[in-house]
């Protein structure tokens, strides 16, 4: 039986937990104190003899923190150790939160459910917020702020980031709907699809392009297996068709979505003022790094520099001013840390999907694609947000999360 100080220090750790997961969609660096605190809480409350014991048996710890070693490889082939070592601390979280969480009190099943729910809510409120701020600066001064960076200008993070963050969001309260649709109420029921629905334009308005992507892809999935259930293959084939058809409506209603949409199939080589053109540009020069060196490593102290290098070459000017990643997270392991890190990284993410489909885990499934392929557009794990967000829900997910505990079945 756990004493009643042990039991003030779980409530403790779980209360810090809580609170990091809330503040995440808000600003990078917020969850920092809170992830502090449970870590301190950790060390309080855990004997170090059972923390090992828990290191040896969970061998699902050391598969979610080996994804460190990838930058390890990248710090160790780097010439600039000093740059390296700020890349390694930025990532350190996908290390440390898997040992902290896999060594700690478990949580139950309502505290599970407390933090899907948390980040679900923070998600509902930050996009309340962002958007009564919009407005409040359109009677102010007159000024359209209800679109991309400017929607979100006040949290200093990328519209990619928060996309994600808010697509994340959407699914988790999707599979709920669909896991509980035959045993709670029309109103919930209602209440649940306007959530998803006002997260969704949030995200319209945000023209985060590849959350707009991925959330489509999970969202006609949902649509499809809903449609399905309750009546077969032609009810799922036109719910499917007529959400395709609002969705491309929905694209043209908001002219600055529109115009964002537009670029993918009418831009000029000779300007580099949108993301299509910029990652173009990138990618080439991301290639031609690579191809210099053989795929072999560069090093993430060392990256940053070199890409300047060779954006200086093909005249990519932003590039040399912004400073840009590969803005691709596949690309940037291969620049970083050669074909042994990405091979690695592959392994592991890899690894992870084949587990949350053995386990027909669904929601850890659903992170790890939508973070992949948002991956395809950002270097997710270059900035704190992405690091965070990754490191945490796939531990938690991974290693907390089973379908009986909220009730899903089959």
């Amino acid at each position: 039986m756990l004493s009643q100080y042990q039991k003030a220090i779980g409530y403790f750790y779980f209360a810090c937990m809580f609170l990091a997961v809330v503040l995440m969609p808000w600003h990078k660096t917020l969850t920092s104190g809170p992830f502090f605190f449970m870590g301190c809480a950790w060390l309080i409350a855990r004997n170090p003899l059972f923390i090992v014991k828990d290191w040896w048996n969970n061998k699902r710890i050391w598969l979610f923190a080996a994804i460190y070693l990838v930058a390890v490889i990248a710090w160790y082939f780097s010439d600039d150790r000093l740059a390296a070592a700020v890349d390694m601390r930025v990532k350190s979280y996908l290390f440390l939160l898997p040992i902290v969480l896999g060594s700690s009190l478990k949580p139950n099943r309502k505290q599970v459910f407390y933090v899907l729910a948390g980040f679900v809510v923070s998600c509902i409120a930050f996009a309340l917020f962002a958007l009564g701020k919009a407005v409040y600066d359109l009677a102010l001064t007159g000024k359209n702020h209800f679109y991309y960076k400017d929607l979100v200008a006040f949290t200093y993070m990328h519209p990619a980031y928060i996309g994600m963050f808010i697509a994340f969001a959407v699914i988790l309260t999707g599979m709920l709907l669909l896991a509980t649709w035959d045993k709670i109420s029309t109103k919930r029921r209602l209440f649940f699809l306007l959530v998803m629905a006002f997260l969704s334009i949030f995200i319209f308005l945000l023209t985060a392009k590849m959350a707009i992507f991925s959330l489509a892809i999970f969202l006609i999935l949902g649509i499809w297996i809903w449609g399905y259930r309750h009546g077969g293959f032609k009810r799922a084939a036109l719910m499917t068709l007529l959400f395709l058809v609002f969705g491309i409506t929905l694209v043209f209603a908001f002219p600055y979505t529109r115009l964002r949409f537009q670029i993918l199939f009418n831009y000029h080589s000779t300007s580099y003022t949108n993301s299509v053109e910029s990652r173009t540009e990138i990618w080439k020069a991301g290639s031609m790094l690579m191809d210099a060196h053989h795929y072999r490593g560069i090093g993430s102290g060392d990256a940053a520099d070199s890409l300047i290098v060779y954006y200086q070459k093909i005249g990519f000017e932003k590039g040399v001013e912004e400073r840009y990643n590969t803005h691709n997270q596949f690309m940037q392991v291969q620049v970083e840390s050669g074909w042994g890190g990405t091979l690695l990284f592959a392994v592991l993410f890899a690894a992870c999907l084949y587990l949350a489909w053995r386990e027909r885990n669904w929601p850890w499934m659903a992170l790890i694609l939508l973070f992949l392929l948002n991956s395809s557009t950002e270097s997710m794990l270059k900035t704190q947000s992405g690091v965070v967000f990754f490191a945490f829900f796939n531990a938690f997910l991974g290693m907390f999360y089973r379908r009986e505990e909220i009730g899903v079945k089959g």
